[in-house]
């Protein structure tokens, strides 16, 4: 079995405390595996190209021929001048069986300021279809900020439990001071 993690796009941004919030968009591409345990590697970089810290995060698995979006945190609290994001290539165990992808439908999506700089991202999730062994009891929801040309610019992330086929949740994803965007979209992933 042989799977090929890509990353379709990617972006970012410091917030208070120096730390980066990132969404990065990670697709299975030319192979018949699933990849279980999807693997970015990230390296931040001062202005004289010093890496100054690295990251590795490991995300839910991914079908074949499918793209799932994460948004999350890293950094170390130095602001860097730049991220380099690599897709680890999966081998051995990061290799799985292909099945079914549970499928999501994100609704009634909003925004909304709080009190104290917080701002929430809200919708409902409903799990359309799941294979009929399905036994996954949460979902990994990302909100996915974007500039007006469609640029990524941040990524937050939250779980929620995940309803039974043909039900629906509500659910928010709550921040501190969101960069400026222009667009949120939000995605769920199966945990």
């Amino acid at each position: 079995m042989t799977a090929e993690l890509s990353i379709v796009e990617s972006g970012w941004s410091a917030g208070e405390g120096g730390y980066v919030y990132f969404g990065i968009g990670l697709k299975n591409s030319n192979g018949s595996a699933a990849i279980a345990f999807p693997t970015v590697k990230i390296y931040g970089y001062d202005a004289n190209d010093n890496v100054i810290f690295t990251d590795e995060k490991i995300y839910s698995a991914i079908e074949p021929g499918q793209t799932v979006y994460f948004g999350d945190q890293t950094g170390n609290g130095i602001i860097p001048a730049r991220i380099e994001f690599e897709a680890v290539q999966p081998s051995g165990v990061a290799l799985a069986t292909p099945t079914e992808a549970p499928t999501y439908k994100i609704f009634d999506n909003g925004e909304s300021d709080g009190a104290d700089d917080m701002h929430s991202f809200s919708a409902k999730l409903k799990l359309q279809s799941a294979p009929s062994d399905f036994d996954k009891t949460q979902v990994f929801l990302s909100a996915i900020l974007r500039d007006k040309q469609g640029a990524i610019v941040a990524g937050y992330n939250n779980f929620t439990d995940c309803p039974a086929v043909g039900s629906t949740v509500p659910f928010s994803i709550d921040v501190h001071n969101p960069p400026e965007h222009a667009s949120c979209d939000i995605y769920a992933a199966q945990w």
